[in-house]
C-alpha cells in the first residue's frame, strides 16, 4: 500500500521551491509591476500597496489613500530529454517532453491608507490590505508523451490575504508588520502501474511579515523585512483505482506543508531627484523544509524526505524621471537552486538562474499606470543529470537534459485619493 503515498509525495515536491508558478524554477522578483521592473529589489522602495509583502513599514510613509489592482501573466518554456538511464529511458521514452502549461494569469489587489481626506492630515498610522499569490507552482504534460504513465499534471497555491499595519516613529524611521492569511490548495493527476489518483485538498495556514524602513539621509533610504513560515494542513479527497482492486473508490486525503522563512535587506541611493538606484539582497530558508506528508485514507507511509538547501538572491534596480508623466525601469537579479541535483526531476527543475526586466510608469491627475516585462533564463546551457542512486535517503533522480524558460508580463493600476 505504501507505493501509492510515496509518489504522491514525490508529485508535491515540484512546487514547493516554485514561487508564484514557474514548477521548481524559483522566481526570485514577484508581487507587483513597480518590483518587477526594478528587478524585485523593492524592499528599500516599498512606495505602492505591494510593500505589504516587500516591507510593511513603507505604507507609513505614503501621504495618499491609495487603491491597487494589477495581474500577471506568467508563460513558461520548459522540456525534459530522458537518457537511457532515466526512469522513462528504461521503459524505451527518450524523445523530448514538453512541457504544455498554459500561461498563468495572476491577479493582485491592493489597498492602503493613512486616513488623510480632504483637510485631515494623514496620520503616522498606515493600514493596508494585499492579496496575491505569494507561493506555488504547476505543471502540466501531455499524456502521450509519457506513455500514459506517471504524473500529468499538478499544482499547489499558497493565494495570500495579508493585513498589515505601519508606523511612522520619526521622519527617519518607519516599522510595520503584517499578518498573512495563506488559502492553500492542492490537486494531482497521477497515474502509476499501480494505481490512478486524481486528488484536491485545500487548506488555511498562518504567518507574518515584519519590516522596518528607514531614511538616514535624503538620498538614502535603507529597507529590511523578515517573513515567518507559513505551515497550512490541506485536506480533500478524490478518486483511486488500485490495480487489480475493481472500480475506483473516492478517498480522503491530507497533506502537510510548511512555505519557508525568508528575509531581505536592501538599499536606495537618490542622487537626483529624476534618477535612483536600489539594491537588494535576499535569503530563503528552504533547508528547514525537509519533509512532507501526504496522507491517503487506508494508504500510509512515512513522512517524504527532501533535501532542500537555502537559496540566495541579488537584486538591481534602476529608475529614471522621463517626462513630467513617464518614467522607466530597468532591472537585474540572480538567483541560487534550492532543489539539489540529487533531486531533480522533470517536474522540479532548478538551478542558478537570472532574470532581466524593465518597466514603464504613466502618471496622469491621480492615476498611476505601471507595466514591466521580465525575461528569466537559467544561467549556462542545458543542465545535464546523471542518475544516482543508492545515497542514504534512497533518491533517484530523472537522468537526462533539462532547459527551461519564464516570461512575465504584469500590468497595474493605482488611483490615490
Amino acid at each position: 500500500m505504501k507505493r501509492l503515498a510515496l509518489p504522491l509525495a514525490l508529485a508535491t515536491v515540484f512546487a514547493l521551491p516554485g514561487v508564484a508558478g514557474a514548477a521548481g524554477l524559483s522566481r526570485p522578483n514577484m508581487v507587483g509591476a513597480r518590483a518587477i521592473g526594478l528587478g524585485g529589489a523593492f524592499t528599500a522602495v516599498a512606495d505602492d500597496p505591494t510593500a505589504v509583502w516587500h516591507n510593511p513599514a513603507g505604507p507609513a510613509f505614503f501621504g495618499d489613500n491609495v487603491a491597487y489592482l494589477g495581474a500577471e501573466l506568467v508563460l513558461t518554456q520548459r522540456s525534459y530529454t530522458p537518457s537511457a538511464q532515466s526512469p522513462l529511458g528504461l521503459s524505451g521514452q527518450t524523445k523530448t517532453i514538453d512541457e504544455n502549461t498554459a500561461p498563468t494569469p495572476l491577479p493582485i489587489i491592493g489597498v492602503s491608507s493613512r486616513f488623510g481626506l480632504g483637510r485631515t492630515q494623514p496620520t503616522r498610522f498606515a493600514l493596508s490590505l494585499l492579496a496575491h499569490l505569494a507561493y506555488g507552482g504547476a505543471i502540466s504534460f501531455n499524456p502521450s508523451d509519457l506513455k500514459n504513465r506517471g504524473l500529468l499534471n499538478t499544482q499547489i497555491l499558497d493565494y495570500e490575504i495579508t493585513p498589515a499595519l505601519s508606523y511612522q516613529v520619526s521622519d527617519v524611521l518607519a516599522v510595520g508588520a503584517a499578518l498573512r492569511i495563506g488559502v492553500n490548495a492542492f490537486n494531482v493527476d497521477d497515474v502509476e502501474s499501480a494505481y490512478h489518483a486524481t486528488l484536491s485538498t485545500i487548506g488555511v495556514g498562518i504567518g507574518g511579515t515584519l519590516g522596518i524602513f528607514i531614511r538616514p539621509h535624503r538620498m538614502v533610504d535603507i529597507g529590511a523585512v523578515y517573513r515567518t513560515p507559513l505551515s497550512a494542513t490541506m485536506s480533500g479527497n478524490g478518486p483511486v483505482s488500485i490495480v487489480g482492486q475493481g472500480m475506483a473508490m473516492n478517498r480522503d486525503a491530507n497533506l502537510s506543508i510548511t512555505w519557508p522563512q525568508s528575509a531581505g535587506l536592501g538599499i536606495t541611493i537618490k542622487p537626483h531627484p529624476r534618477f535612483f538606484a536600489t539594491l537588494q539582497g535576499d535569503w530563503t530558508g528552504w533547508s528547514s523544509v525537509q519533509t512532507l506528508n501526504v496522507n491517503v485514507t487506508g494508504l500510509t507511509a512515512p513522512p517524504k524526505e527532501m533535501l532542500f538547501r537555502d537559496s540566495y538572491a541579488l537584486h538591481l534596480g534602476l529608475q529614471g524621471i522621463i517626462t513630467h508623466y513617464l518614467l522607466a525601469r530597468l532591472g537585474y537579479a540572480i538567483d541560487t537552486n534550492a532543489i539539489p541535483d540529487e533531486t531533480v526531476r522533470r517536474e522540479n527543475e532548478d538551478g542558478l538562474k537570472a532574470t532581466l526586466s524593465c518597466g514603464l510608469g504613466l502618471h496622469f491627475w491621480k492615476v498611476f499606470i505601471d507595466a514591466a516585462f521580465e525575461a528569466f533564463v537559467p544561467l549556462g546551457p542545458p543542465r545535464v543529470i546523471k542518475t544516482q542512486i543508492g545515497d542514504a535517503l534512497n533518491y533517484q533522480n530523472e537522468a537526462g537534459s533539462y532547459s527551461a524558460e519564464v516570461y512575465t508580463v504584469e500590468l497595474s493600476a493605482q488611483i490615490h485619493f
